[in-house]
């Protein structure tokens, strides 16, 4: 698709689902902070089947994940000014800037993950993108509106951040697991012990990457995480002759 048709699309889906659905959640339905803010944190999650399947190249991608940035963040930098900043968007910050920063870890996220799988290594692999994308979307939310709302038990691992609890990470393992299985599943034929492996090894290193993530910083590191650990379980079954 031509770049702007492309583009366009982008900007109807981040303006539906990224920026008003999650307003009209708020005001109408008076949804708690933190359940809105993962219903747009996984909104946010889809956008990624845009850089990877709408636009006619990953340079274009990468283009269009610079304007997003650039668009959304002084967008987010004027609401801020505003006295209704607070009661249309779920952001923990006194002074507002959680957001902003949020919106630069996850497009500075999807620049590397297609720079990496979609161009620099072979592009058999770049559904990786997507799979380490969509771990990330639901595996987070599910930890964190599960773990606050029902978590008893706070995290004990060394040096982890103790606010998260142990429901939470539990949530976001089997999430994490469901995601990656499911998806190689549908789209490779990888035998299916070799999936289980992967899934299981994968989703383990995910969990133990949120427990001690703090500050957000999630956002970056656990889709790379997964991104990268994936792509070395491949190469390594593949280099045993089992995939």
């Amino acid at each position: 698709m031509h770049f702007i048709g492309a583009f366009a699309l982008l900007m109807l889906y981040m303006f539906l689902f990224v920026a008003l659905l999650p307003i009209l959640l708020k005001t109408l339905l008076k949804l708690p902070n933190e359940l809105m803010r993962k219903t747009q944190h996984i909104a946010y999650a889809f956008s990624i089947f845009f850089y990877t399947d709408v636009f006619a190249s990953y340079p274009q991608a990468l283009l269009a994940i610079g304007i997003v940035l650039f668009m959304f963040f002084i967008g987010l930098w004027m609401l801020e000014r505003k006295k209704q900043y607070k009661s249309w968007l779920a952001d923990r910050h006194a002074h507002g800037g959680e957001l902003k920063t949020s919106l630069l870890q996850a497009q500075m996220m999807f620049a590397v993950l297609i720079t990496l799988f979609g161009i620099l290594l072979p592009s058999t692999h770049d559904d990786i993108i997507i799979i380490s994308v969509m771990t990330w979307g639901f595996g987070d939310a599910l930890a964190a509106v599960i773990g606050k709302r029902f978590g008893k038990r706070k995290n004990m691992l060394m040096g982890a951040d103790h606010k998260k609890t142990m429901l939470g990470s539990h949530a976001l393992f089997l999430s994490a697991f469901l995601v990656i299985s499911v998806s190689l599943f549908i789209i490779t034929h990888y035998v299916w012990w070799s999936v289980l492996v992967m899934a299981v090894l994968v989703a383990a290193l995910a969990t133990i990457v949120e427990a001690y993530m703090k500050e957000g910083f999630d956002t970056f590191i656990l889709p790379l995480s997964v991104a990268l650990s994936l792509y070395g379980l491949i190469l390594w079954f593949e280099y045993l002759g089992v995939l």
